[in-house]
């Protein structure tokens, strides 16, 4: 299979971090890159470790077997009894030939997940979720800006804040009052401090207007438009227990609140930007959306390793004169890391002498002096 690779911001959404440990991480040499400055996928296997080794530590559901210079009868035999006595203490924990296979499986997994229907599904109802949120505390922060700027003009001094806030906010009144004639008041040139002049004359600036202006920024940023540009939402299209509802729902969870604004929302064409750099093209959406994507695909990955991690996993390897150097020095590697939390070395003195590397018995013995690994030896006759 070709190996796919992805650019420094790509490649740091997959991992859940940011692109600027990303950069760091390359410039020490721990995750490396092709002469284009492209991660390979191979490279999320770093992370894999990184949180396996986090989950291990509080889990502590990982064994190794290692048997020494048996034959292959004998070797099936002691592997029914291993997993017997295992099975009392982990019954979920499933059998891996490597640690280096267990990751690449995960990491697999990691990348599978990017195209699962139930992945799509969540990251697009968190996206929307988000979207609504910031569309709602935009609009509140433009409306209190629009307020402060116009509190002290006579022409709306007299209007009631609340009814002020209200038309700004929905543009509608939900508090009583004539809305007629506070509308006329907010929708009527106001001589205020920071009114801009052209060619000497004073440009309208009235609070609606304003805040017509503010709320179609923010529609854009968020890419809240369709194709003519036209905002999606209106402020006249929620109401006060709209905006509470909201403010109140949970933005990482995949339930939809049965408020019908909310419903509505989520039934919009909307489209979704991933290279807008402006927010004239909706770039703010773009962040949104690539910190969604970024917290979904994490949690997933992580999930994944938690739950291998919780369940437990056990590794059986015979050792004998013909086993593969390279293939100890990594299992020495990975027992010195602590990967294995329980480890039990079966053999005569004799099999041990002949075939068990001194690399291994150094490994075995450092992960007991740093308590990394409970490490058990069964000398036989």
């Amino acid at each position: 299979m070709v190996e796919r690779y992805f650019g420094y911001r790509e490649f740091a959404r997959i991992a859940g971090i940011s692109p600027q440990r990303l950069s760091e991480l390359i410039k020490q040499g721990i995750v490396r890159t092709n002469e284009g400055g492209m991660v390979p996928e191979s490279e999320i296997g770093y992370f894999i470790r990184e949180r396996l080794g986090k989950e291990l530590a509080s889990s502590g559901h990982s064994y190794l077997y290692l048997s020494v210079g048996k034959s292959d009868e004998k070797l099936e035999a002691l592997r029914k009894e291993y997993e017997e006595e295992l099975a009392k203490k982990s019954s979920s924990a499933v059998e891996i030939s490597s640690i280096a296979d267990l990751v690449d499986s995960l990491r697999q997994n990691v990348f599978e997940n990017e195209v699962d229907d139930a992945t799509v599904n969540i990251t697009i109802i968190r996206y929307k979720k988000r979207l609504l949120k910031e569309l709602v505390k935009r609009t509140q922060d433009a409306a209190f800006r629009c307020i402060n700027k116009y509190a002290d003009t006579k022409e709306i001094g007299a209007i009631p804040l609340v009814s002020i806030y209200e038309l700004l906010m929905y543009d509608k009144l939900y508090s009583g009052g004539d809305e007629e004639e506070y509308r006329k008041a907010l929708s009527s040139v106001v001589s205020c401090e920071g009114s801009t002049t052209i060619s000497g004359r004073g440009v309208s600036s009235a609070p609606l207007v304003t805040m017509d202006a503010s709320f179609k920024s923010i529609v854009v940023s968020l890419n809240l438009i369709d194709e003519g540009r036209n905002p999606l939402v209106l402020r006249s299209d929620w109401n006060p227990e709209a905006v509470q509802a909201i403010n109140a729902m949970q933005a990482d969870d995949g339930g939809i609140p049965s408020d019908p604004f909310i419903k509505k929302f989520f039934a919009l064409p909307l489209r979704t930007c991933t290279t807008a750099k402006r927010r004239e093209e909706g770039s703010e959406a773009r962040k949104i959306l690539e910190a969604v994507n970024k917290k979904t695909l994490s949690a997933e990955r992580a999930a994944k390793v938690v739950s291998i991690s919780h369940n437990g996993f056990y590794n059986i390897v015979n050792i004998t004169k013909d086993s593969s150097r390279d293939e100890l020095i990594a299992l020495a590697g990975d027992i010195t890391q602590g990967y294995y939390k329980e480890i039990q070395l079966t053999g005569t003195e004799e099999a041990i002498g002949e075939c068990f590397p001194d690399f291994l018995s150094v490994a075995l013995s450092s992960s007991q002096q740093s308590r990394k690994s409970l490490v058990r030896i069964k000398i036989e006759k």
